[in-house]
């Protein structure tokens, strides 16, 4: 994982618990205020909530110190109700190594069936006419989606509906491809199976239609796009 991913990850954990440990200290300030009537009790009671607020502003500032491009509930804010951040949505996921070692062309000489080998634990290997691509995925969770995501948004670039964006989150139906799956055999033998293609038609799973719907907000009124749009690959 790059710092540039780490500092996005670490500022979103601020973020969130910082407003979380501000709200839960004020509620708790008003109901050891009104519903305890021993003064004593609710006067440390309240003092113990008021250090929660005191926590969630410092996590709070420690969140924009990490990433000034933060201002304070922007980031958390911006990504539940309005367009998001592009460092939110472009650096989940992303292979740790440079984008040109996994950056498989799509055309019609692909196999139907793409082995992705796990070599080493969160690294993948995908041969494609003797030529590897290596994924380096080592620090994320659902490796195998990821890298099922990003060969499915090059597809459905490459074939996006009259460029249409708003087609990147739909099945297309594909002229150069009949039927293409992505076979994961990781370490410990188990394997995972991803369609791509079925019947010359994109297979998008609910998760990859989501993911890629709040991409497209933040280029609604873009209607050309490329894979970098979307992702901060490392070059």
């Amino acid at each position: 994982m790059s710092k540039h991913q780490k500092r996005v990850i670490i500022t979103n954990a601020c973020v969130t618990s910082g407003i979380i440990l501000t709200l839960l200290g004020i509620a708790l300030m008003n109901i050891f205020g009104f519903c305890i009537l021993d003064k004593n009790l609710s006067g440390k009671l309240i003092l113990s909530a008021f250090l929660l607020v005191i926590i969630g502003f410092i996590l709070l500032i420690i969140a924009t110190r990490k990433n000034a491009k933060y201002a304070i509930y922007a980031g958390y804010i911006r990504s539940k109700f309005g367009p998001p951040l592009r460092e939110y949505f472009a650096s989940a996921g992303v292979p740790n190594n440079a984008f040109l070692e996994f950056d498989i062309s799509i055309s019609k000489h692909l196999p139907e069936v793409l082995h992705a080998q796990e070599i080493t634990k969160g690294v993948y290997e995908i041969k494609v006419d003797e030529k590897k691509y290596t994924f380096d995925m080592k620090g994320w969770i659902h490796k195998e989606y990821y890298i099922y995501e990003i060969i499915l948004a090059k597809i459905q670039i490459k074939f996006m509906l009259k460029k249409n964006i708003k087609s990147l989150c739909k099945s297309l139906h594909i002229s150069e491809i009949n039927n293409l799956k992505i076979e994961f055999l990781r370490l410990n033998g188990k394997k995972r199976i991803y369609t791509l293609v079925e019947d010359s038609q994109t297979k998008v799973s609910q998760k990859f239609k989501k993911n890629m719907r709040q991409k497209i907000i933040y280029f609604k009124n873009v209607k050309k796009i490329s894979i970098k749009s979307l992702y901060d690959f490392n070059e």
